[in-house]
């Protein structure tokens, strides 16, 4: 009796119910928190590696008087002089890849008919060839890593 006295006047006390919801719902919070932190960093990486890369992308191709080498070599030391700052995971470098094009067409595979509606190309459906060599090409990429005036130059990181 005198335990089930204790346990209503205690069921009736409602001091500390504001220290339990707290300790309930701060897990979440807390993840909420740290997530939009890392999401925004993480933007801030992307915005300023493509910011870097614009920078480098357009001083290299304005240096023609300069070997493709050459002004492979400005762009990878601007790019990581630019990337410094940030944190890379340990094992892990930033690798840049370059691919030439002609012009913008050539940047995108060859349109094809869908026969079959399986969403990929098959041998036996047909195709637009653009470049009119008989074999289904998903861009067509020249051979350099800057090319030479005109020419579509994309760069990934």
């Amino acid at each position: 009796m005198r335990l089930l006295r204790s346990f209503r006047r205690l069921r009736a006390d409602r001091r500390g119910t504001t220290l339990i919801e707290f300790a309930a719902l701060s897990p979440v919070l807390l993840l909420l928190i740290m997530g939009a932190i890392e999401s925004a960093y993480l933007w801030s990486v992307r915005i300023s590696l493509e910011g870097a890369l614009n920078e480098a992308a357009r001083n290299a191709k304005v240096a023609m008087a300069q070997t493709e080498d050459q002004r492979d070599a400005v762009l990878r030391a601007m790019v990581a002089r630019r990337m410094a700052s940030f944190v890379v995971e340990s094992g892990k470098t930033l690798t840049i890849t370059t691919q030439v094009f002609n012009n913008i067409g050539d940047s995108y595979p060859e349109a094809y008919d869908d026969a079959n509606h399986n969403n990929s190309w098959d041998l036996g459906e047909s195709f637009d060839d653009r470049n009119r060599n008989g074999v289904r090409d998903n861009a067509t990429v020249k051979p350099g890593k800057f090319g030479d005036l005109g020419d579509v130059v994309v760069l990934n990181a």
